[in-house]
């Protein structure tokens, strides 16, 4: 405001403002050297403070009429009032003054202020009786007073026209009443209405019918009276849109500190709100995102780290500020990669790549990595950010892929050879057979004879191994108690477990029930259990546990993340105290043919197998160890809700001979046709032959009164035996049917197969267990 008085600095009268709380708000030169009071001593602070004998009624009278407007201006005579401003002369006298006292307005509405002129009238005074002129020269101030109340006008309107064309705040007054006073344009555009129509009417209206004020229009009165201010957020709602506007709120004190009015400074900030939202979103996408994000600025030094940042390199946030990524430079990577990054991310380019970085315990992690600049309005580099991608669960989830493709390799070559291999097999076998019965007179070529004949069927129990682990082998899936099954194959087993090794079952009470095939467990626990015999072997106090018990899914889902399980699974496990498993050879040991056992010891096809088996029953196999610490191999299968359970039994060895019924066998092999027929005739039954299946049909049609039972290859060229046998059994639906299989080499075989509850046997079949499939079949 001082600004606006500055003209009366370089007049020779003392002037000063005051305001209607008494403050001064200009003091002028001419006063500063007759007072000695410096202006920014006095300005700002209540005149009674300094001259506190002006707080006396008659001054005070009039004064309070000049600032309430009852009076235009008043004036103290020197012969009364030469104590307003006491300024002492060089002799110590006081000064006689002549104070006019002046409302200050423009455009005849009042304002609170008035200005004092003091004109030392001390040598005027003493010469008016003999000196006219200094009559004059009253009169001549008084013209420069009304010269600088004119300016003090203009000054007041050009500051007024300021106010009015202020474009950032709305401004409204109110009297003690809360009537609305002043409007300025600002304000009509936020509350969208008129100065005019608003004028006069109430605040609370204004607040509670234009906008929705989110608390009490007495609690915000309550809050101004108590604080002397306040400030809240009202909302204008509008056809889709919201506008909020942001309101302080101050009393309008009189000269006793009395609120007579308030003053609401409002401004819209729909905008700012909307960015702070926006920001506030971005901050907690960052704060919660699962990839680790740093900010650095130009120079590349760490301002700021998320949680996901922490957690991934184990550095705590405040650790980190202030330092550079360096320290997690895991040595991985050379200097060229740096310079590279450096290079891209300074021309203002993205930069993209993995690496290996280290964490504060020294290890070391995969991660994708993302560098951005961030650049101001000019375009201008300021900061970077860095998004660091944890890529170990990705890595771990490519390896179990590529060891899946491998699986599927070797599964697709031995599916490739199975079907043939297995019909070489019955061939062989079956001509072992017929061999053994004619050299029965020969107890030193049957002995041979026998040796080739289990070698035969070791060699088809390889290739079941195999075809198994490929999952590509006929599954014989039943209900049945994996508890009581444990139970009884522990038994079995039990032998094979040296008497110097503990063994321990630690099994359910309860009947655990899996939908399974039982001589695959079978072979599958045998295997572990031989694989913990050879581990323990040396140790001191070997012991070997067996164990079952259920769990939920959700004990497990950390080891099949790929796979949706749900429900509850029976826990099988076998572990032991021996000597363990190297980390480099765990994720190799379910591999066909990769063994650590010695030479003849071994074909590497246990686990392999047992890996097939699992996944072919739906379910998951891990293994836990230390090298030196011993093993734990864990096998989690579903467990089924119905109580349906079967009994396994072995076949029996010896042979049932036929009596003359015809059977009519179709193979494409003509090896394993001719080996049939001689050994099915040596039982007993009359043979006839066809190549495929639609020489079956052509046969059938003409011996349908002699044929007994039918065994079709499953796969043949022209016609398979499932289709083959659908016609037959359309002219015949009492036919007796058995499908015989070596497992087809083609992907097909799935669409080959025959319908649940068709009798199925798989080449190499033992002659024993044939017979007595053949007299069941044509007995019943």
């Amino acid at each position: 405001m001082s600004q606006d008085y500055k003209i009366l600095d370089h007049t020779p009268i003392g002037h000063f403002v005051l305001r209607d709380d008494y403050v001064v708000i200009f003091w002028n030169r001419c006063l500063e050297e007759w007072t000695g009071i410096k202006r920014e001593k006095i300005v700002g602070n209540s005149i009674f403070d300094f001259f506190p004998h002006l707080k006396n009624s008659k001054f005070l009278g009039r004064i309070n009429q000049v600032l309430a407007g009852t009076m235009q201006s008043t004036v103290f005579s020197s012969q009364l009032h030469n104590y307003v401003i006491p300024a002492p002369l060089p002799n110590g006298e006081m000064r006689t003054q002549y104070v006019v006292v002046t409302q200050l307005n423009a455009d005849d509405r009042p304002y609170n202020h008035v200005l004092f002129s003091v004109q030392d009238v001390t040598d005027l005074t003493a010469a008016i009786h003999t000196n006219r002129n200094a009559i004059q020269r009253i009169s001549t101030a008084m013209a420069e007073l009304e010269k600088v109340k004119t300016k003090l006008a203009e000054k007041s309107t050009y500051l007024d026209n300021i106010l009015r064309s202020a474009t950032e705040y709305g401004i409204v007054t109110t009297d003690l009443e809360f009537s609305l006073t002043y409007f300025n344009p600002k304000a009509e555009l936020l509350f969208n209405c008129s100065a005019d129509e608003k004028i006069g009417t109430s605040l609370q209206l204004l607040l509670q019918d234009v906008c929705d004020i989110g608390l009490g229009f007495e609690e915000i009165i309550s809050k101004v009276l108590h604080d002397g201010e306040y400030s809240f957020v009202i909302t204008r709602v509008e056809p889709a849109t919201h506008q909020y506007i942001d309101v302080r709120v101050s009393g309008i004190l009189d000269g006793d500190e009395h609120i007579v009015g308030v003053a609401l400074f409002c401004s819209d900030v729909t905008e700012t709100r909307a960015r702070n939202e926006n920001l506030r979103k971005l901050s907690q996408a960052v704060e919660q995102a699962g990839e680790s994000i740093i900010i650095t600025n130009k120079e590349g030094v760490i301002e700021y780290a998320n949680p996901a940042f922490s957690i991934l390199t184990g550095y705590d946030v405040d650790e980190v500020i202030g330092s550079t990524p360096r320290v997690l430079k895991s040595g991985k990577q050379g200097k060229s990669f740096y310079e590279n990054l450096w290079a891209t991310i300074s021309a203002g380019n993205i930069w993209q790549k993995p690496l290996v970085d280290r964490k504060k315990d020294g290890s070391f992690y995969p991660a994708i990595m993302s560098v951005a600049p961030i650049v101001d309005d000019q375009g201008n580099i300021t900061h970077y950010v860095g998004i660091q991608q944890d890529m170990t669960e990705h890595q771990a989830l490519e390896e179990r892929f590529r060891q899946a493709q491998k699986m599927e390799a070797i599964g697709t070559l031995v599916g490739g050879i199975a079907h043939d291999f297995n019909n070489m097999l019955a061939g062989i076998t079956g001509n072992l057979y017929l061999a053994t019965q004619k050299s029965l007179d020969r107890p030193d070529v049957i002995k041979k004879l026998d040796m080739i004949n289990d070698l035969s069927f070791k060699a088809g129990a390889m290739i079941q191994q195999l075809l198994t682990f490929a999952r590509k082998g006929i599954v014989d899936k039943k209900p049945f108690g994996l508890t009581s099954f444990l139970r009884e194959a522990a038994k079995l087993n039990q032998a094979g477990v040296r008497e110097n090794i503990k063994l321990n079952k630690r099994l359910s009470s309860e009947e655990l029930v899996v939908f399974g095939d039982i001589t695959q467990l079978q072979q599958v626990l045998m295997n572990l259990l031989n694989n913990a015999v050879d581990a323990v072997e040396g140790c001191e106090q070997p012991e070997i546990t067996l164990g079952l018990n259920s769990v939920r899914a959700q004990k497990i889902k950390h080891l099949c993340d790929d796979t949706a399980l749900s429900g509850a699974y029976a826990h099988l496990y076998v572990a032991d105290n021996g000597c363990g498993i190297s980390q480099s050879t765990l994720k190799n040991i379910f591999e066909p043919f990769f063994t650590t056992k010695e030479v003849g010891k071994g074909t590497g096809l246990g686990l392999a197998m047992t890996y097939g088996v699992i996944e072919s029953h739906d379910g998951v196999i891990d293994v836990e160890s230390e090298q030196g610490k011993g093993a734990v191999f864990h096998i989690y299968l579903p467990l089924m809700t119905e109580e349906k359970l079967i009994l396994h039994s072995s076949d029996e060895d010896d042979v049932i001979q036929g009596c003359g019924e015809t059977i009519l066998i179709v193979d494409d092999n003509a090896q394993v046709r001719e080996t049939s027929q001689e050994v099915l005739e040596d039982l007993g039954y009359k043979v006839l032959l066809a190549i495929d299946g639609l020489d079956a049909i052509s046969m059938f049609k003409q011996h349908a009164n002699e044929i007994d039972l039918i065994i079709f290859d499953l796969v043949m060229p022209r016609m398979g035996g499932v289709k083959a046998a659908a016609r037959i059994l359309a002219i015949s639906p009492k036919m007796k049917v058995i499908y015989a299989t070596g497992y087809d080499k083609d992907e097909s075989l799935r669409d080959e197969m025959p319908s649940a509850g068709s009798l199925v046997i798989t080449k190499p079949y033992a002659i024993g267990k044939l017979s007595h499939i053949l007299h069941d079949q044509l007995r019943s």
